[in-house]
């Protein structure tokens, strides 16, 4: 039998091609589809990263997640550091990362944060050691490929996300010290830093104890002051002292002002948090906090409408398919009606024919 439906496909090659054909086409079709939507579920995991809330400035929760976690938006602002630090102490949370972007180098993005962040991907050195402490920066796999960097090169980041224009932070460039393994995730495309490299960048100076032992000197000259004679001086240097110590507490708290994070990743300290810390954050503080589990949904909601009228497509080539090879045996049947006699001539029985034909 196998010999006959052989033959037979050779007596009509242009009908089996084509049938062969839809059948191929609509399957790999469908393959396609569950490929790519379980590659976008699964992409969506690794990068949230097991992040239970990202605690950023007022605005789109969805324009928050997108910003902080894929990298893909522009930040709805920045968070002050006393407040993020604050925020950090609460018993509910149980990590918090902090992270400050605004920059770029060539198309790919400069995150400042902690080593936390990469431990969140899992990162691993391919070329060099990981070490963003001061200048230090480490490039993501897929960054690395697309600009051809080196162990040792040093850079310049420019200011924005987007665009072509932007300053040039050339007083403070960043020094390549590894090249991270791929590790399938939004790291991958990204250029870590720490968070007082990018401050740095942007003329803001990470707050110190150098102020405060000027202080502390200065009132150990006063203690040692006892001289009679010198009791007018010492009034008027204590004055100075007093108005210079202002100036510098002055100094100090416009540079703590200024020290400021794009958003805290947090990860919750126990089961309660999960009810009660976003509520607590957007009714009791000036921040907002945004659900990555939640806001992605959302996302995968939006895609899943494509998704979904994508599969009906399919679906249609695919029943389109059926009736053509319907037709096709419906007319080789007829077209076989002698061929079929003969079989059953011979001693073929119906369930054979329709296997044949089937074949």
């Amino acid at each position: 039998m196998i010999r006959l439906v052989l033959a037979h496909m050779l007596d009509r090659p242009m009908p089996v091609a084509l049938n062969t054909l839809l059948i191929a086409f609509s399957g790999a079709l469908l393959l396609t589809l569950a490929s790519l939507s379980q590659h976008l579920t699964t992409r969506f995991a690794n990068d949230m990263a097991d992040i239970d809330l990202v605690v950023s400035a007022k605005g789109s929760p969805l324009q928050v997640i997108l910003s902080s976690l894929f990298h893909v938006d522009v930040p709805t602002g920045n968070i002050p550091l006393d407040a993020a630090d604050a925020l950090a102490k609460d018993p509910l949370v149980g990590q918090a990362i902090p992270i400050a972007v605004g920059d770029r180098f060539r198309g790919f993005r400069v995150v400042g944060t902690n080593l936390d962040y990469l431990a969140l991907y899992k990162a691993k050195a391919q070329v060099g050691a990981i070490d963003i402490a001061a200048d230090n920066a480490v490039i993501g796999a897929a960054a690395a490929r697309a600009l051809s960097i080196t162990i040792g090169q040093k850079f310049a980041v420019t200011h924005g996300l987007s665009g072509d224009g932007g300053a040039e932070h050339d007083s403070h460039p960043l020094i390549v010290t590894a090249i991270l393994a791929p590790t399938g995730t939004v790291l991958d495309r990204l250029i870590v830093t720490s968070v007082e490299a990018v401050w740095e960048a942007h003329g803001i100076e990470a707050h110190g104890q150098h102020d405060s032992e000027h202080v502390d000197d200065s009132d150990h000259d006063h203690e040692n002051h006892h001289d009679d004679e010198d009791d007018h001086d010492h009034e008027d240097n204590h004055g100075h002292e007093v108005e210079d110590d202002h100036d510098h507490a002055h100094h100090d708290e416009q540079g703590a002002n200024a020290q400021e994070v794009t958003a805290l990743l947090i990860r919750y300290g126990s089961p309660l948090a999960a009810v009660r810390l976003p509520q607590k954050i957007n009714e009791q503080t000036d921040l907002m906090s945004a659900v990555p589990a939640y806001e992605t949904a959302r996302l995968l909601s939006v895609f899943g409408i494509g998704r979904d009228v994508a599969q009906l497509i399919t679906a249609g080539l695919a029943l389109l398919g059926g009736f053509a090879i319907f037709a096709s045996l419906w007319s080789a049947l007829d077209r076989r009606e002698t061929d079929m006699a003969l079989y059953r001539l011979l001693g073929a029985q119906p369930p054979q024919l329709l296997s044949m034909l089937l074949l």
